[in-house]
């Protein structure tokens, strides 16, 4: 068998592992976050980065999340510990340090938020992470991307980052509430034109080297570059619905929902796991219908951001009891039902209508999965950031400098990965390299793509694409 194909038969008819494994291995990136706020808060260790601090904290914010989900994939529970015991500790005998709190920086009504920046930079390293680890046998295959049925590691990825898009891409629409449409569609043609051009590319390179590809992940030629580069167009289109359904999150269950009523009813669902190959549209059925379930979570996305990302937040008018609290108070009020709104459509759905969750199809129950576990993250995330760190300090010493630095040029990093991926599986075969060859390999990996991003956000080098 040539190395193509069986890199191929390595990532194909997998039906994933169990939610709750899932939890526990994704849960090294808010764990490591935790014990970095500890020693931050604590002990200064951070204050003035040095050799030694960017050590630590690349140790912490990458290498956690590699051993998470590799040598210490069994044991998750077990590396989890290792982080929140040592930060319990820390909280409880040492008082908060006394230093000279900076000038709180992102004035304005759209402040920068420390949890929001360390949600989204852990997920771009475990998602970076993986797209190079699955090519190893050092990453379990469970943790890989599903065929059809099935949750897992990889398929909680690809939806967490479109739902962090989705967060921030609403504010445009909090800065200038009065935005013309003729605006918002220039807006979203600057955003998807360098994105669809990637996809080009990228499908380009692959027919041209002939590289190994997964058809059932999104088709023929359809990549997820491309689903990135139609959200925000599609998103414009929709603004004229959402001037008479003014809620991201209702818009987002109205689509998702009529989809699913396809997808059961109107044999959709057999078209797009069954029907042959024959034209441009049966090629790519994947991408080109899946895109429609990623909307859906890029809108509920941007539904929690128009929330959280505000210096003072509006709630709804059924918290009517909460019009007089705190901005922290109404933020956590907000992740808090949300989780719980979403994550009881998801048991819902899975428990009442016995649908499963389908990546492939990006289906009702796989929107509301990759929902419920981003606003529960967000929530935790946010609660780490209300127990160490008080509201009027700067945000550079409430986040690691290397989760800053990642999301700070977020998606060239997210290309650059890409980019280093397809070399290494080109270069070398990744199936026949043992368990800490890999592992080392992998390290090198994450190392070059910490420091490159670190090393561009120390020079104020910000690509925008």
């Amino acid at each position: 068998m040539s190395s193509k194909w069986a890199k191929e038969d390595f990532v194909t008819g997998l039906s994933g592992g169990p939610l709750d494994e899932i939890i526990w291995v994704s849960l090294a990136a808010p764990s490591a976050y935790f014990l970095w706020s500890a020693l931050q808060s604590r002990l200064d260790i951070f204050q003035n980065y040095y050799f030694f601090a960017y050590i630590l904290d690349i140790s912490l914010n990458c290498m956690g999340l590699l051993l998470s989900i590799t040598l210490c994939s069994n044991h998750p529970k077990s590396l989890n510990l290792l982080f929140i015991i040592p930060g319990i500790l820390l909280f409880l005998v040492k008082s908060p340090s006394r230093k000279v709190l900076r000038k709180h920086q992102g004035a304005g009504i759209l402040p920068r938020k420390p949890f929001i920046t360390a949600y989204r930079g852990g997920m771009q390293i475990i998602t970076c992470l993986a797209i190079l680890a699955v090519d190893f046998h050092i990453f379990p295959r469970r943790f890989a991307k599903v065929e059809t049925w099935g949750t897992s590691l990889m398929d909680l990825g690809v939806g967490s980052f479109v739902f962090a898009a989705g967060v921030v891409a609403v504010r445009p629409l909090l800065k200038d509430t009065n935005i013309s449409m003729a605006r918002l569609i220039r807006v979203s043609i600057k955003q998807s034109i360098p994105l669809l051009v990637l996809g080009c590319a990228r499908l380009v390179l692959i027919k041209g080297v002939d590289y190994h590809e997964h058809v059932t992940e999104y088709g023929v030629h359809w990549n997820f570059f491309f689903t990135l580069g139609l959200l925000p167009p599609f998103v414009t289109l929709l603004s004229g619905i959402y001037t008479l359904l003014p809620s991201y999150a209702l818009l987002s269950l109205i689509i998702v929902s009529s989809y699913q009523f396809f997808l059961e009813n109107r044999g959709l669902k057999a078209y797009i796991l069954t029907a042959p190959r024959e034209n441009l549209l049966s090629q790519n059925r994947e991408g080109i219908f899946s895109f429609i379930g990623y909307l859906s979570i890029f809108l509920a996305g941007m539904d929690i951001g128009r929330y959280i990302l505000p210096r003072k937040p509006e709630l709804p008018y059924f918290l009517f009891f909460s019009k007089r609290s705190s901005e922290r108070v109404k933020v956590f009020l907000m992740l808090a039902l949300w989780a719980t709104f979403w994550t009881s459509a998801y048991l819902f759905s899975t428990n009442y209508f016995a649908l499963t969750v389908s990546r492939r199809m990006a289906n009702l129950p796989y929107v509301l999965w990759i929902c419920a576990y981003n606003v529960g993250y967000l929530l935790i995330y946010f609660m780490i950031e209300i127990l160490f760190f008080k509201k009027e300090e700067d945000h550079v010493d409430c986040v690691p400098s290397v989760l800053h630095s990642i999301n700070y040029n977020g998606l060239p990093t997210f290309l650059a990965a890409n980019t280093l991926t397809g070399i290494i599986n080109i270069t070398i075969n990744t199936l026949a390299i043992k368990t800490i060859p890999a592992f080392l390999l992998l390290t090198a990996y994450i190392l070059t793509l910490s420091l490159l991003s670190v090393h561009m956000y120390q020079k104020q080098i910000q690509l925008k694409l």
